[in-house]
């Protein structure tokens, strides 16, 4: 969890380059101003995945923390906003595939950036919610960590911004949000009752407060708020405790911390993102399978495109561990 403050420093600048007119090999534009090296680029497929759910289509390659800070950087006196500001704040998820947009008093009305440059805007700031960072030895404008997380929320609210999920087509805005303060609370430590106080005005009261309910400073991924929520629908319908970073030990040594787990029926879950893939990972997480299957718990585990069939699977593992659901239905 990243330590935020007025004025902190930001890593981004080291690899964002003054453009020298031409772009160099091995670089990649980023404005008129600055490029950045090719291998900060999101892969093509995500990039392309992405800009099919974006208002206008628009690809986004750099990165929105390089966007932002080359954005801001080539509007003195701009703020900042949103999914921007969030970026630059150091959030590793949700915020590559969306406009920057900056708050500026130079604009009349609303400008639409694109991939080469931001979005414009005019927008009311109370007391205290401007921030500045450092980024290569100059201040930008940035509004406050709650203050971001409220604007994203307001975009995510009204479709503005989406990205796939596992979810029912009107759950789909719910998840998003959720899975967006999970990542302000877990990776920036932003509380959720300065996103609450910082909402007001900007985002829907009741909406916000059973998205807050729903949220949780635990998931160290988006795709893992997603197995939550899904697993947690489970665990209503069999009245059943659902735990999340459940650590098991063996003679008093760590062996294995399960993303989620049901403790009455000993079932533990998982969610393997691509790193899981790597061939050293795969024998770690086969000795933890073993390990689990041997102390009687049944571990399972979950990637991408696995997650829409999840809820069936783990409801046969629980009803063949015993459990019943409540309405006594059978899968």
């Amino acid at each position: 969890m990243r330590q935020l403050y007025c004025g902190m420093r930001i890593a981004t600048g080291s690899l964002l380059h003054t453009n020298p007119g031409r772009v160099p090999p091995g670089m990649a534009s980023v404005n008129g101003r600055f490029v950045v090296p090719r291998f900060v680029l999101r892969t093509s497929g995500v990039v392309l995945r992405d800009s099919l759910r974006h208002p206008r289509r628009v690809s986004y390659p750099v990165p929105a923390e390089y966007r932002a800070a080359a954005f801001a950087l080539a509007h003195p006196g701009a703020t900042v906003s949103g999914f921007g500001a969030l970026a630059l704040y150091g959030l590793p998820y949700l915020a590559d595939a969306h406009d920057v947009v900056l708050i500026s008093s130079k604009v009349r009305k609303k400008e639409l950036g694109g991939q080469f440059s931001p979005t414009l805007t005019r927008q009311p700031l109370g007391p205290g919610e401007t921030w500045h960072v450092v980024c290569r030895d100059e201040p930008i404008r940035v509004v406050a960590p709650a203050v971001a997380a409220a604007q994203a929320l307001r975009l995510i609210r009204v479709g503005e911004c989406a990205w796939p999920v596992v979810a029912p087509a009107d759950e789909e805005v719910f998840v998003r949000a959720v899975q967006l303060v999970d990542a302000c609370r877990r990776f920036l430590g932003i509380a959720p009752e300065a996103i609450a106080a910082a909402s007001k005005g900007r985002v829907d009261n009741r909406w916000l407060a059973s998205v807050l309910k729903a949220s949780s400073v635990l998931a160290d991924s988006p795709k893992e708020t997603e197995m939550r929520l899904l697993a947690g629908k489970v665990a209503r319908n069999y009245g059943l405790e659902l735990q999340e970073q459940v650590e098991f030990f063996d003679r008093g040594e760590l062996v294995t911390r399960a993303d989620l787990a049901f403790p009455e029926p000993r079932v533990a879950l998982y969610y393997d993102g691509a790193n899981h893939d790597d061939p050293g990972r795969r024998i770690k997480d086969t000795r933890i399978d073993l390990y689990l299957t041997s102390i009687a718990w049944q571990p399972l585990r979950y990637a991408t495109n696995m997650l829409g069939g999840m809820p069936k699977h783990l409801a046969v593992v629980l009803e063949e561990r015993g459990c019943a659901r409540f309405d006594g239905r059978k899968i």
